[in-house]
C-alpha cells in the first residue's frame, strides 16, 4: 500500500470518527423522553411489552436523526435496491445517474460495504453519517473504492463506525426528483465474517421503504432459492399479511440481459414469474434489463420505468412517524382499559363464589368459612386497582403529549408539513375510530385491485 493510500484511509478514518453529530435539541429531548420519562412510565405500566414499544420509538428517533442529518431525504419515497452479492444492485442505480463523477462502486465481489442513500440533486456531493449521527465529507474519487476489500485493509470493523452515506448526484429528475434509492449490501455475501452482518442490513434497512426493487443476475438462469427465502422474511411471500408488507410493493429486474440472447432472455422472464407465482411472492412487474447499455429488453404486467413514474410522488413523513408514535400509545390505552375491565370481571367472580357459598347454607360462624372468606378478600384485593382509572389514562396522556410535541417542533425546525388534520391533538378513541377506517378501506381498496387485475388478465386472453 503506498503512502498516498495509507494517507486517503486516515483521512477517511479520522473524519469518520471525529464528525460530530448534529446539535438540534428536538433530537436530544425526543432520546431523553424514551430514555428517561418513557422508561419510568413503563415500570407502572406493565400491560404492554416495553420493549417493543421502546424499539418503535427508537425507530422514530432513528428517522429524526436521518433527517437532520440529510435534509434532503425528508420527503422522498423510499426505495430499497436488493438482491445477491454481485447482482448488479450498483450498476442499475449508476444507469441513471447522469454526472460521470459520482458512481457506486461496482464489480464481480461484493462491493456494497456500507449502505448508501441516492437522492437527485444538481450540487453533488457524498457524505458520511457516522454512529453518533456526525456528518462528513467523503471524496467522489475515493467514494467509489469504499467496498469489502477496502474496508479489510482497516485494523478494526469500520461499518461500525460509518452508519451510511448520502448520495446527492443529478439523476433524471421526472423518474427520481422525489424519490431515494438505498443500495443495499448484498444479503449473501460469501465472507463468514460478513454474511451475516450484510443480511441483518439489507433486512433493516429494507424495512422502512416504500417500495423494494430486486434484482437478479441473468447469468443464474433462476431466481435462487436463498432470494425466495429472503424475500420471506422481508414479507412478500408467507409473511405478508402485517399492513407495512402489503403496502410495500415489488418489483424484480433481471439484470446483465445484454449477456444472453432474446430467445434465452423470453424464457428466463418465463421461468421466474412461474417460480414468484408458485410461491405466492407478490409483486408489480418484472423486466429484463441491461445496467450497462441502459435498456429495457422486455418485461411481464409493467417495465421499470413506468414503476418508477408511478413512484415518484412526494412522501409525508410526518404522518408515517406521526403512526408510528399512535400506534404505540393506542396499544397502552386499549390494554390498559383492558386490564381494567379484567380485574373488574375477576372482582365480581370472586363475589359471586362468596355469594354461592351463602346460598349454599355454608354455617357463617364456622371455622372452614371464616378461611374461604379471608382468602376470597384478599384475592378480591389483588385485584383492585391500586389507582383510578383516571389517573392511569392521564398519566398515558401527558407522556403522549410530550412525545408529540417534540416530534411536531423538530418537523417544523426542518420545513416538514404537517397535514392540517394532524395539527389538533386527536383523543385516543378517536384515533383508534380512524385507524379502523383505513384498514376498512384498504381491505375494500385491495378486493377492488385483485378485480382489476383479474380483468387485465381476462382481457389479456382474447388480445
Amino acid at each position: 500500500m503506498s503512502n498516498e493510500e495509507n494517507e486517503i484511509k486516515l483521512k477517511l478514518m479520522s473524519a469518520a470518527i471525529n464528525a460530530e453529530p448534529i446539535n438540534n435539541i428536538y433530537i436530544k429531548e425526543f432520546e431523553n423522553l424514551i430514555e428517561k420519562d418513557f422508561k419510568e412510565f413503563c415500570n407502572n405500566e406493565l400491560v404492554v411489552n416495553s420493549a417493543n414499544a421502546i424499539d418503535n420509538l427508537r425507530h422514530i428517533l432513528h428517522n429524526m436523526q436521518n433527517i437532520a442529518s440529510f435534509p434532503e431525504l425528508h420527503s422522498k419515497t423510499l426505495g430499497a435496491i436488493g438482491g445477491g452479492y454481485s447482482s448488479g444492485k450498483s450498476s442499475f442505480i449508476n444507469s441513471f445517474i447522469t454526472d460521470s463523477r459520482i458512481k457506486l462502486a461496482e464489480g464481480v465481489l461484493p462491493v456494497t460495504a456500507i449502505p448508501s442513500y441516492v437522492v437527485a440533486g444538481n450540487s453533488p456531493k457524498v457524505n458520511g453519517i457516522n454512529d453518533k449521527g456526525g456528518i462528513f465529507d467523503i471524496d467522489f474519487k475515493l467514494y467509489k473504492s469504499i467496498n469489502h476489500e477496502f474496508l479489510k485493509e482497516f485494523a478494526f470493523d469500520l461499518k461500525k463506525i460509518i452508519r451510511y452515506i448520502t448520495v446527492l448526484c443529478p439523476m433524471k429528475e421526472d423518474l427520481f426528483d422525489n424519490i431515494c434509492l438505498i443500495d443495499t449490501p448484498g444479503y449473501n455475501s460469501p465472507s463468514s465474517v460478513s454474511k451475516k452482518h450484510d443480511f441483518e442490513i439489507a433486512k433493516e434497512y429494507i424495512k422502512d421503504t416504500q417500495f423494494f426493487i430486486w434484482i437478479i443476475d441473468i447469468e443464474r438462469g433462476t431466481i435462487p432459492k436463498d432470494d425466495l427465502k429472503f424475500l420471506n422474511e422481508c414479507g412478500f411471500g408467507e409473511n405478508k399479511d402485517s399492513v407495512q408488507n402489503r403496502n410495500r410493493k415489488l418489483y424484480v429486474v433481471i439484470n446483465k440481459a445484454d449477456l444472453k440472447p432474446q430467445g434465452y432472455i423470453e424464457d428466463i422472464i418465463d421461468e421466474i414469474t412461474e417460480v414468484l407465482d408458485d410461491n405466492d411472492i407478490i409483486y408489480e412487474g418484472i423486466c429484463t434489463y441491461s445496467s450497462r447499455m441502459k435498456k429495457i429488453y422486455n418485461f411481464c404486467k409493467i417495465d421499470i420505468i413506468d414503476f418508477l413514474l408511478d413512484q415518484n410522488v412526494s412522501n409525508v413523513i410526518y404522518g408515517t412517524l406521526a403512526d408510528i408514535l399512535d400506534d404505540v400509545f393506542c396499544e397502552y390505552y386499549l390494554k390498559i382499559n383492558h386490564n381494567i375491565k379484567e380485574n373488574e370481571k375477576k372482582r365480581k367472580e370472586v363475589k359471586a363464589i362468596e355469594l354461592g357459598m351463602i346460598e349454599s347454607g355454608i354455617d357463617l360462624d364456622s371455622e372452614a368459612y371464616a378461611m374461604i372468606e379471608k382468602g376470597l378478600n384478599k384475592l378480591t384485593d389483588h385485584f383492585e386497582p391500586e389507582e383510578s382509572t383516571e389517573n392511569r389514562i392521564e398519566r398515558l396522556n401527558q407522556i403522549y403529549e410530550q412525545f408529540l410535541n417534540c416530534l411536531n417542533d423538530f418537523c417544523d425546525e426542518m420545513g416538514i408539513d404537517r397535514p392540517i388534520t394532524r395539527k389538533l391533538r386527536k383523543t385516543f378513541e378517536e384515533i383508534l375510530v380512524e385507524k379502523e377506517f383505513k384498514e376498512e378501506f384498504k381491505k375494500v381498496y385491495e378486493v377492488w385491485e385483485e378485480i382489476f387485475i383479474m380483468l387485465e388478465e381476462f382481457k389479456n386472453l382474447f388480445r
